[in-house]
């Protein structure tokens, strides 16, 4: 019989190869995460509502990465609290910063808390105004000049505001800056450098100041780089810019402080342009003053006019508007006549010449219940609060959806009915017969007050509304 001895070495190896059980990999590692995106990166919500915040989480190649959720946390929980997959509940009044992190990376969204009820909304240059139902005002967009009203100077407030130190006041708003009456006078802030704030001295403000005027007025109206109001008994008074006579006190010159209107006419209504003013007279007719280079004074000549001067053609009119190179009315039957600068078509008529120089009529013969001119488009209401837009359309502003100049009134896409319409710059913004507010046309500096820094073709709700 032959016998194999086992050695130590083979004993080992055996032994080991009958206690070895199933092969199992090591854990795969995970790709590291070289980018976290959360949309939106703002937003504005009501105390007791919710907002689901959208993350995205790329690898160094840009590729995106699922089943896996970064670490979120809030600044402030007393105002919003932040569950573990991103969806934000809003607590009290407020602003807190939702933060998402994944392997060292992160990004945020910031979340403003506050109830936004309007009653009246103003457009101005880059920024909007309005009143509340509560007696106060908010104020959201450009805020170079402190032209918001919170009382500090920043680029931009990208959520409805309020104005500090202001209550029961209905305000109007500008081209940079913003006036308002009531709180037991007339107040402006915001950009100061011509003497639009009517306050005796130059220098900006974020903040209202009382206006340094001698009457009490009923009505206001603000423009490029002044400002205009009229008191109960129709008495006009300009303060601010005047290099092109737009304060109309038959001299050129700024003033820093209210100054009446050479004349002696009494007005039903005034609209403040960039550079000219138009106003209504108690027998109805139309008369202007100001910068004339397109024949936006209506008086069939380019010659600027330091004191009113009637429009031609002997219309009699029931409401103007004055935009930046233009103005329109509506006429007694609620017909709407356009003139100056017709480059884009903001006179509402597709006839070739790009200037009139006394009223046109605009196409399409509707009737209209109040009119509003910005920097280079026209909106109008009918008696049925349906909305019609028409001229320079690049950002969206005449609200139909296109981004295509519209030579006549088109309709504005939306189902709400407006009650008011009105337009400065190159947005428009109206109230519903809802209550509601809503904005169209550039958004970049945060006018539309939706939060964020979009633009819109059609109507938008401002954020925060019920």
């Amino acid at each position: 019989m032959r016998r194999i001895l086992a050695t130590p070495l083979l004993s080992t190896i055996a032994l080991a190869a009958g206690c070895e059980g199933p092969f199992v990999p090591p854990p795969a590692r995970q790709v590291p995460v070289a980018s976290v995106t959360l949309t939106p990166d703002a937003a504005v919500i009501r105390p007791g509502d919710t907002l689901r915040l959208r993350f995205t989480l790329r690898d160094s190649s840009g590729q995106t990465l699922t089943g896996r959720l970064p670490a979120f946390e809030s600044t402030d929980l007393a105002v919003a609290a932040v569950s573990g997959d991103g969806l934000v509940r809003a607590v009290a009044f407020g602003t807190a910063r939702i933060t998402a992190v994944a392997d060292g990376h992160s990004d945020s969204a910031l979340i403003h808390v506050v109830s936004v009820t309007l009653a009246s909304i103003s457009a101005g240059g880059n920024h909007t105004c309005g009143a509340t139902t509560d007696g106060g005002v908010m104020c959201w967009g450009d805020n170079r000049y402190g032209q918001t009203g919170t009382g500090q100077v920043a680029p931009v407030v990208r959520f409805p505001s309020p104005v500090v130190n202001l209550i029961a006041a209905e305000p109007v708003a500008g081209g940079n800056h913003t006036c308002a009456l009531g709180g037991g006078g007339t107040y402006c802030w915001g950009w100061n450098q011509s003497g639009q704030l009517g306050i005796g001295t130059g220098g900006d403000r974020p903040e209202p100041e009382i206006v340094l005027a001698e009457s009490t007025f009923t009505a206001l109206t603000a423009g490029g780089q002044h400002t205009c109001a009229l008191t109960g008994g129709g008495t006009a008074y300009c303060w601010g810019l005047s290099a092109d006579g737009q304060v109309g006190d038959s001299a050129l010159g700024n003033r820093v402080r209210p100054v009446l209107v050479h004349g002696g006419l009494r007005f039903t209504a005034l609209s403040a342009g960039g550079r000219h003013t138009c106003g209504i007279t108690t027998d109805s007719l139309a008369y202007c003053w100001g910068a004339n280079g397109f024949g936006q004074l209506g008086d069939s000549t380019t010659a600027p006019r330091s004191i009113p001067t009637p429009v031609a053609g002997g219309f009699r009119f029931v409401a103007i508007a004055s935009g930046r190179f233009h103005s329109c009315a509506l006429s007694t039957a609620g017909k709407a006549y356009c003139w100056g600068y017709n480059g884009r078509h903001e006179l509402g008529t597709t006839t070739p010449d790009s200037v009139a120089h006394q009223p046109v009529a605009v196409d399409g013969g509707r009737s209209f219940t109040s009119v509003t001119a910005g920097g280079r488009h026209t909106c109008a209401l009918m008696a049925d609060g349906t909305a019609y837009c028409w001229g320079y359309n690049a950002l969206g502003q005449v609200g139909d959806s296109s981004t295509a100049d519209a030579a006549g009134p088109v309709a504005v896409r939306t189902g709400a009915r407006f009650v008011t319409l009105h337009t400065f710059g190159d947005h428009t913004c109206g109230m519903a017969t809802t209550g509601r507010a809503y904005c169209w046309g550039f958004g970049g500096t945060g006018e539309l007050g939706t939060g964020l820094f979009a633009s819109s073709t059609f109507p938008v709700p401002v954020a925060g509304q019920p």
